[in-house]
């Protein structure tokens, strides 16, 4: 079998299932495991490098999703399927012709969203199949993942591993990582409950949503922005009304080095609403890396557990990613 992954959480996973060598043939650019390091990468950003403001690529992201529904309004038009499929198989630039060449059987990827109104034409997985395969000139099956929960990601993550014929291994892989979340939460029992928000975005302000306020109640905080359904956005003198212990900067794809900088410039913007909250008057402003915690809903997520942990609470034992996955940020 022949494996392409144009989503990094699901390289984690079959990293995790010790499969990625003898399966994994191609991956997405952001797939940055050491252990993929030699496979071809099929992909790239659709924005080229981070280095603008946030804002710019906030509305760079925002265009090139409204442009996929215009495209997928054509399809499947075959003149329109290269169009399609290179814009909208993964959440990066899908080099084709690439592609082509390695001859998956399987793609581990996330289809990205098509509007409302388009439903029925190009968003279901078998007719993006039928796009996919105008391309590559042969049927490849799409494992579509979308989780949304942490049920999901363990649903995700066993989809992966059936994917790939190994549904045991798969199965095994999820309960040892609900053990070590589970040890990581046990470690905050009986602690105080601190009021967190969890920054996705910081130009404009969105808290991260998904399974990040999950983690947050697992790391024994309070989620006190974010909702599970939806990134909400948010203005800094909404964020100084709820008072915040702890604001946590999980930048989504930037490291920990971009995370400090971007959330130093951000604080330093909005330090009238900043400096009157608990978190900044304790020094409890925190940055993540946000291109391996957080963000990837796979086994990483353990590893956020952890580091969620030793940031909310100080005095608990460590689990070692204080200075490698996280930082503290100071107050400008």
């Amino acid at each position: 079998m022949r494996v392409v992954s144009l989503l990094p959480s699901a390289t984690d996973t079959l990293v995790a299932l010790g499969l990625h060598r003898q399966l994994l043939v191609g991956r997405s650019h952001e797939c940055d495991l050491q252990e993929v390091a030699d496979v071809p990468s099929v992909t790239e950003s659709k924005l080229g490098n981070l280095d603008e403001e946030c804002c710019v690529i906030n509305q760079a992201m925002s265009t090139c999703k409204s442009g996929l529904g215009d495209v997928a309004m054509w399809s499947p038009n075959p003149s329109q399927s290269e169009l399609l499929m290179s814009n909208g198989l993964a959440v990066y630039t899908t080099h084709l012709a690439e592609l082509r060449k390695l001859r998956p059987d399987v793609i581990l990827t996330q289809v990205q969203d098509i509007p409302c109104w388009l439903q029925g034409t190009a968003e279901t997985v078998p007719q993006w199949e039928v796009a996919l395969e105008q391309c590559i000139g042969y049927h490849c099956r799409i494992v579509h993942l979308t989780a949304n929960s942490m049920a999901e990601v363990y649903t995700d993550m066993q989809a992966v591993a059936e994917a790939v014929g190994a549904g045991d291994k798969g199965r095994t892989l999820v309960a040892d990582m609900k053990r070590r979340l589970q040890v990581a939460a046990d470690v905050c029992k009986g602690r105080p409950v601190p009021r967190v928000v969890c920054v996705q975005w910081p130009d404009p302000w969105f808290a991260a949503g998904s399974w990040v306020p999950e983690l947050i109640r697992m790391a024994g905080g309070r989620d006190v922005m974010g909702r599970e359904e939806e990134a909400v956005q948010f203005s800094p003198e909404e964020l100084q009304g709820t008072a915040p212990d702890v604001v946590l900067f999980a930048l989504c794809g930037f490291s920990l080095r971009q995370s400090l900088q971007e959330a130093t410039k951000a604080v330093a913007a909005a330090r009238g609403a900043f400096k009157a909250t608990p978190a900044a008057k304790a020094g409890r402003l925190v940055a993540f890396d946000g291109t391996r915690l957080f963000s990837r809903p796979g086994p990483l997520l353990a590893d956020t557990l952890e580091a969620l942990v030793e940031a909310l609470h100080s005095e608990a034992q460590p689990f070692g990613h204080e200075g490698r996955g996280w930082a503290r940020v100071a107050m400008p």
